[in-house]
Formats: structure tokens, C-alpha cells, sequence
């Protein structure tokens, strides 16, 4: 088995995931369990899109390594459409692998949440769910990733830090001079009672966040939480140098080229159409 699998499925293992019929080797592990030669080239990216694979072919990469899973059917059957049965033909053409870690990981423990929470300095770290009520007056709960700092911060200073990682424009807000030294980090925030929720809880300072609607976000601000907005393409996107950072570091001898293909635009998001 080639050595970036093996690295790939250490990682997912570490962590607390316990998604495995929708991660690991989604296609091809035949080709690099079998193949003579070993991988030369990997193309790291959130989503499985158009983009992306045209990207890896021109590229010739052996393999495409996702954080999300692919899905190549639909949700209700087992046809493949004709837009995603030409995605596939083209990766079984070229002989491309993907390798997902699957979207359970960012939440898992030691995953993806985790790795951005360390990078900020947030030492103790676990998974906090939040009851709410939604819209529709249904009992629901939201899982995000909890971390709390040594020592405290101000919200200029951790703002400063993460423009040190991501290096792009991302929104924040402030009310006040206090401390920041537990934070919530959310893939998205889909219901303003999760607000209320977060205000109750004291020992949480400040949310950090990919998406939001708009009434959360309303009330955010009126209960006046300091938080920071990334979008989730920003916080994906950073999390892709985890990956390839962790390969790097393990992979010494005959190390493949690793490409990180980042999402530039919103439009680029794979949400089940291609």
C-alpha cells in the first residue's frame, strides 16, 4: 500500500472519526495497492468539482485527497446522472484515486477543528453540542468544537494571529475590552436560539465561524458576543495545509509533490450538483 495512503488513514484513525463508510479510498485503491510505481503527484482539496478534477488531470496527478466524500448518485438512487457519470469516466480514465477524510473529521477529535483551534493557541479543546429549538419548533442540536486558551487574549491580538495563517480579508466584531479565553468554532451557525444558548454559557468569550444566516447574525450582535466570520471556503481552505503540512513532515524519503488547489470563488463549493 503506498505510503500517502498509509499516512492518510493514520491521520483519520488518530482522530475521533468514526465516518468510515464514507472515508478512506472512495476510488482506485486497486491502482495503488497494485501499481509498480509510487505517487508522484497529489492534489489536496475540500471538494470533489469539476474544477478540481480537471485541475488533477492536466496536472497528472495520481491521486486527489478531499476533506468532504464525493458522491457520484444520487441521494434517493442508485443511477448516476450523466454530468457526474463524465466526473468519474474522466478519474477512471486517467487513473486518478481520491482519498476522503470525511466531513466527520473536521469535528472529530485531533481532526481538522482541532488543528485550527492549536494553530490559535487554544490548548484544551473538545466537542460541545448545543440544544436548540428550530423554526419549526423541533428539538435539535448543533455539534461544534470547544477550545480554551492558557492564557488570555484580546480580540485585536487573536485577529492578528489569524491574519498571520490565512492571509486573506475575513469579518470580526468586538463590544468590549474583555479577555478572550473560551471560544465555540462552528462550521455554520444555522438558528439564532444557538445564540441565546452560547450567551448562557460563561465560559465562552467569543464564536468563530464559517456560515451564518441572517437572524443569527442579528443576534449576535444585539446580545453583543465578539466573533469572528470567515466563511467556511477560508476555514476549509486553511485546513488543507494541515494535511499537507502533516505529509510533509512524515513523509521524508521520496516525498510526491503535493498542489493545494484552493477555493477562490463561493460558486466553486460542491453541494451534491457538478
Amino acid at each position: 500500500m503506498s505510503q500517502i495512503i498509509a499516512l492518510l488513514d493514520k491521520i483519520k484513525v488518530e482522530s475521533s472519526s468514526k465516518d468510515k463508510q464514507t472515508s478512506g479510498v472512495i476510488l482506485g485503491g486497486e491502482w495503488i495497492e497494485f501499481s509498480k510505481t509510487k505517487i508522484r503527484k497529489c492534489l489536496i482539496a475540500a471538494h470533489l468539482t469539476r474544477k478540481v478534477v480537471a485541475t488533477a488531470v492536466k496536472e497528472k496527478a495520481e491521486i486527489i485527497i478531499t476533506i468532504y466524500p464525493p458522491s457520484f448518485t444520487q441521494t434517493d438512487s442508485n443511477e448516476i446522472p450523466p454530468t457526474k457519470m463524465e466526473l468519474l469516466q474522466r478519474l477512471v480514465q486517467n487513473k486518478i484515486a481520491v482519498y476522503s477524510l470525511g466531513e466527520s473529521w473536521l469535528l472529530s477529535e485531533q481532526g481538522g477543528f482541532d488543528y485550527f483551534l492549536r494553530m490559535l493557541d487554544f490548548d484544551y479543546r473538545h466537542k460541545m453540542k448545543i440544544d436548540f429549538i428550530d423554526d419549526l419548533h423541533n428539538k435539535r442540536t448543533a455539534v461544534c468544537r470547544y477550545g480554551e486558551r492558557k492564557n488570555k487574549i484580546q480580540l485585536k491580538d487573536l485577529v492578528q494571529l489569524l491574519y498571520q495563517y490565512l492571509e486573506c480579508p475575513f469579518k470580526y466584531s468586538g463590544y468590549n475590552q474583555s479577555s478572550i479565553k473560551g471560544v465555540v468554532l462552528f462550521n455554520e451557525i444555522i438558528n439564532k436560539d444557538i445564540i441565546c444558548k452560547i450567551k448562557e454559557n460563561a465560559k465562552i468569550n467569543a464564536v468563530i465561524f464559517g456560515d451564518i444566516d441572517y437572524e443569527s447574525l442579528q443576534s449576535l450582535q444585539l446580545n453583543r458576543i465578539s466573533y469572528i466570520h470567515l466563511s467556511r471556503r477560508i476555514l476549509e481552505n486553511a485546513l488543507l495545509g494541515k494535511i499537507r503540512r502533516r505529509l510533509m513532515e512524515e513523509i521524508s524519503v521520496d516525498l510526491p509533490e503535493l498542489k493545494i488547489l484552493k477555493q477562490e470563488e463561493f460558486g466553486t463549493i460542491f453541494n451534491g450538483k457538478i
